[in-house]
């Protein structure tokens, strides 16, 4: 039996295959009504296409949620998708860390150096780290974002192996635009 990729997708769908299921919020990005496997940390799910490759992206958002000054329920989401992903992909590479120099480097200046992007938190699970990936996934990426001091959201993205070749496609777009 194949596995379908994350969310029930996979790497170089087409829009149409979605029938109805999706809707271009810009030239090649898709904010999708549902997915075939929805996951109860997301609401809202990107996707984007090339006309060459398909599918090549897939961005899962959660809700805007409350925190508290020190990110508790933004660390604790994140932790907790992280564990999920650990079981089926192996260990991540774990950035959580202050920019050095950051003012905001007190305990309860979590939710606030995030929001200044003096903060980073995320995982990343890539091919070129020595993780084994499947379904065609070629990275994938989970962060936590603030959209204020004390809201937060997290988020997920699955670069397929085309990934580079849709970039490159669509920069070839754009410079024949000039």
């Amino acid at each position: 039996m194949i596995k379908r990729g994350p969310f029930g997708l996979e790497m170089g769908m087409r829009p149409e295959e979605l029938t109805n299921q999706v809707e271009e919020i810009n030239p090649g990005r898709y904010i999708a009504k549902s997915v075939p496997n929805p996951h109860s940390a997301f609401q809202q799910y990107v996707l984007a296409f090339s006309e060459e490759q398909g599918l090549y992206e897939i961005r899962a958002l959660s809700e805007d949620f409350s925190t508290n000054a020190y990110g508790n329920e933004v660390q604790g989401r994140f932790s907790a998708v992280k564990e999920k992903l650990a079981k089926t992909y192996g260990q991540c590479k774990l950035y959580d860390f202050l920019f050095v120099d950051s003012i905001w480097d007190e305990p309860r200046d979590w939710m606030q150096s995030l929001l200044s992007q003096e903060r980073a938190l995320s995982a990343h699970w890539e091919e070129k780290e020595g993780v084994t990936l499947d379904n065609g996934i070629g990275a994938i990426y989970l962060r936590g974002h603030a959209t204020s001091a004390t809201e937060g959201y997290i988020s997920l993205s699955y670069c397929f192996e085309n990934y580079d070749a849709a970039q490159a496609e669509i920069a070839a777009l754009e410079d024949d635009a000039l």
